[in-house]
């Protein structure tokens, strides 16, 4: 059995649950995984076996940041303190939502840099490789011009648009920025500034997709139980 393991609810891991049925893979997801089942850890800073696929998770954003920048990947720069250009996030924020209501944010924060930039995509790694890609376009009549996120009026374009604007670089920093934090895959949110040079804002542990992105992730973990399998 591939088992994803969640703490809470996640419609992520629900679709890839149904993506790997329909590749013929007995799965499920919940809090109490199988002793001899094949775990995918979504987004649990406590994992249940060393075994998992992403079997650490970096424990808050600050720390994530922190452990980018010391592997040399483009990223803001992090401070303790409020100073001009920097803007305070929760140590666990989801969904830009420190961002689109500050005055909301309860207990310990940090403050990041704030870097304009001309274009964002999400860009979905596993296992060293890119695996999806998207852009993020305006999708209501007044997005906010620099939260990118679906709650903000944005979403996400797969097509010729992606591709076209998608270069080397931003690639290669996302693959840089999830094995910098030791996961197996990730959803990296990436910017690209003025120059064109990335920047790459945080790595998702736990996605939200569309069902052909679902798709893709089972496939990927399919063919990975398959080898644990073949090794055992």
């Amino acid at each position: 059995m591939i088992y994803l393991y969640c703490l809470r609810r996640s419609d992520g891991a629900r679709d890839v649950v149904r993506a790997l049925r329909n590749l013929g893979e007995e799965s499920a997801q919940g809090n109490s995984p199988p002793c001899n089942a094949y775990v995918v850890n979504w987004g649990n800073r406590t994992p249940p076996c060393f075994r998992a696929l992403n079997s650490q998770i970096v424990k808050t954003k600050l720390k994530e940041l922190q452990l980018l920048r010391h592997a040399n990947v483009p990223c803001p720069n992090t401070t303790g303190n409020s100073k001009p250009g920097y803007i305070a996030r929760s140590l666990h924020h989801t969904n830009a939502r420190d961002l689109r209501r500050p005055n909301t944010i309860r207990g310990q924060r940090y403050f990041t840099e704030f870097i304009p930039t001309i274009r964002e995509f999400r860009l979905h790694v596993f296992q060293g490789k890119i695996i999806r890609a998207a852009l993020k376009i305006p999708n209501s009549p007044e997005p906010h011009p620099w939260i990118r996120s679906h709650f903000a009026g944005w979403a996400f374009t797969y097509g010729e648009r992606c591709q076209r604007v998608l270069t080397k670089k931003i690639r290669l920093a996302a693959i840089q920025a999830v094995a910098a934090l030791g996961y197996d895959f990730g959803a990296v949110d990436i910017g690209v500034k003025e120059d064109g040079s990335p920047i790459v804002f945080e790595v998702n542990s736990a996605p939200g997709f569309t069902q052909a992105t679902s798709q893709k992730y089972a496939e990927h973990i399919s063919r990975w139980a398959r080898r644990q399998r073949r090794e055992t």
